[in-house]
């Protein structure tokens, strides 16, 4: 870890989830983050509780339910767990772990929104939301279906101050802020790959880059 407390090499082109241990924990998709941030782009209740019902789910222990999740949100993944030789880059089985990224569910589930030029959802998205409504029954209830205009973006102040409340969520446990201690600013940045190269979180001064070193002043 101590070769973390050194700025990166010019080299260093940012951390994605599949990395390796320990710069893999930056994303939001281990440590209950995402789901922090995406029940607050909703403005339905029931949709905003299964995000953290899930958040609040210990998925380190239980793999198999995150697979089982995973694949009813995803089918398409099906075949790769199916495979004895699948090795999950979700899944950290080594040194600290088991920790599971459970954080692409709420990815996933966040979706299922009509996309910008389109009048209502794809084949594949409709067959997502019925997964989502699925999910609401099982660690929700019963409830009146969560429908593709409950999925709100958010203007850039409010997702700064919602990744901001997730961080500060994450980071409250012992491990993840040793994590943060123990590392210099210049290794928070995250990466962007072929689908988020132009988000607003990627990058040196994504937001997520921001936010993380607020986080570390705060500590």
């Amino acid at each position: 870890m101590s070769q973390y407390m050194q700025p990166p090499p010019d080299s260093y082109t940012g951390f994605k989830s599949s990395n390796k241990r320990p710069m893999c924990y930056f994303s939001n998709f281990y440590g209950g983050s995402e789901f922090t941030f995406m029940s607050r782009r909703t403005l339905n209740p029931r949709l905003s509780e299964l995000y953290e019902r899930l958040r609040g789910y210990d998925w380190d222990s239980n793999y198999d339910k995150f697979v089982e999740s995973r694949i009813l949100l995803q089918p398409s993944t099906r075949t790769q767990y199916s495979k004895a030789t699948y090795m999950d880059p979700y899944y950290k089985s080594q040194g600290d772990g088991p920790r599971v990224a459970a954080g692409v569910l709420a990815k996933l589930i966040s979706g299922c929104y009509v996309r910008k030029g389109k009048t209502k959802l794809s084949k594949d998205m409709s067959a997502r939301l019925t997964a989502v409504n699925t999910m609401c029954d099982e660690w929700v209830g019963s409830g009146a279906n969560v429908k593709a205009s409950d999925f709100c973006d958010g203007t850039l102040l409010e997702k700064e101050m919602w990744m901001n409340e997730a961080l500060v969520l994450k980071f409250a446990d012992p491990f993840f802020a040793a994590l943060l201690r123990n590392t210099h600013p210049g290794w928070l940045v995250e990466r962007g790959g072929p689908r988020d190269k132009k988000s607003n979180f990627v990058g040196e001064k994504g937001l997520l880059s921001r936010c993380l070193c607020e986080c570390l002043k705060g500590l």
